[in-house]
This record gives C-alpha cells, sequence and structure tokens, in this order.
C-alpha cells in the first residue's frame, strides 16, 4: 500500500518554483552587474542613492541595514569612477555625505534599465498577471 506524502506536494511545487525564479532572477542581476562593471553593494549602494541631492553614509547604511563602515570600501571604488563624491557634511564636519556625479546619475539610470525593465523572470506575463504577481507577494510579505 503506497504511503501518503509527508509533507504537502504543492508546497513542494511552490518551493520550487519560487528558487527557480529567484535563480534566473539572479542570474539576471549578476548578468546587469557584469555590464556595468560593478559589484553587488556598489549597485546596491547606486540603487539606494537619491538621483539628485546628497545623503548621509550613515543614512545610506540604514538602508542596507548595516554599518557605514562596510560602505568605506565599496563608495571609495565608486568614487574612484567618478560615480560619487563623498565630502563632509555641511551641519556637521564629522558626518560623511555622498552624492551621485552625472556620470554616477547616467549609470544609475542605466542599471536600473538593465535590472528592471524586462527583467526576464517576469517577461512572460501581462501586465495584469505582473499586478497580480506583485499583489501575491506583497500579502507574503516578502
Amino acid at each position: 500500500m503506497a504511503q501518503p506524502p509527508s509533507h504537502d506536494p504543492l508546497s513542494e511545487e511552490i518551493s520550487s518554483l519560487f528558487n527557480r525564479a529567484a535563480f534566473r532572477l539572479k542570474d539576471h542581476q549578476f548578468a546587469c552587474l557584469d555590464r556595468f562593471e560593478l559589484s553587488p553593494i556598489q549597485a546596491n549602494a547606486l540603487w539606494r542613492m537619491e538621483p539628485r541631492g546628497a545623503l548621509a553614509v550613515g543614512a545610506l547604511a540604514d538602508r542596507f541595514r548595516s554599518d557605514p563602515s562596510n560602505l568605506s570600501a565599496p563608495l571609495e571604488a565608486l568614487e574612484q569612477r567618478g560615480l560619487v563624491v563623498r565630502r563632509p557634511a555641511a551641519h556637521d564636519r564629522r558626518v560623511r555625505t555622498v552624492s551621485l556625479t552625472d556620470e554616477g546619475r547616467a549609470l544609475r539610470q542605466r542599471l536600473m534599465a538593465c535590472l528592471f525593465d524586462e527583467p526576464p523572470v517576469v517577461a512572460p506575463l501581462s501586465a495584469p498577471e505582473r499586478r497580480a504577481l506583485r499583489d501575491l507577494l506583497a500579502k507574503l510579505d516578502l
């Protein structure tokens, strides 16, 4: 006599599909990072920065849920490429700010387009299906 499955096959299938989608999304993201010669943390910093205006390094680190010291090397590399400028804050010279240069804004825009304009994981979906997927994922509070 066949034993009933010890787990929910539907949950297993959902987990498998999530994993496949996540791997495809990661592959796409890394292809974009390679195209612009960025590390994941550098790309994340560009993404989380304001397109205009300066942001305190500590505030940027908060967006990462990280310590500001973890951003030193990535921001230095972005600065050496001419993509960001780091300066002391006008209100407190102990506070460092970071802002995008014109070149940094342009690269950020191209990076965002690469990452989010038609990522292959959602390309087969219609606009209503994408909204439905977004709503379901939001409901899961991922």
